[in-house]
């Protein structure tokens, strides 16, 4: 699979009992606590990307997503490691979207993550 030039970071949010929840998972390399992050795949939009990541990471599926207002441009160095695109895109959209998930979700981590 080819990557695409484009960043999503996915915001898990579980409602229950009058509070609200979000899942910041750890890296296991850097232990950055973050949100749910990856890239496109081949002809993939941000959205089906935004589902995929979330389930390969998190083992839950994703049903009520919502693309938030927000995007951000973030530097390729930081993301793919080299100018994979070319010397002339040194930034790549980093779209973001929220997802409500079950109170009874059982999250199950990639080895990409330590804990959350």
């Amino acid at each position: 699979m080819s990557r695409t030039p484009f960043q999503v970071l996915v915001l898990l949010r579980r409602l229950g009992a009058g509070q609200t929840e979000y899942l910041a998972p750890k890296r296991s390399g850097t232990g950055v606590w973050q949100g749910i992050a990856g890239g496109g795949k081949n002809d993939g939009s941000p959205r089906e990307a935004t589902a995929r990541e979330t389930l390969e990471k998190t083992g839950i599926a994703t049903e009520k997503l919502a693309a938030l207002q927000s995007v951000s441009m973030v530097p390729v160095l930081g993301v793919a490691g080299c100018y994979q695109w070319g010397d002339f895109v040194p930034e790549i959209p980093e779209h973001v979207f929220c997802a409500d998930i079950d109170a009874n979700a059982n999250v199950r981590l990639s080895e990409e993550h330590a804990d959350y």
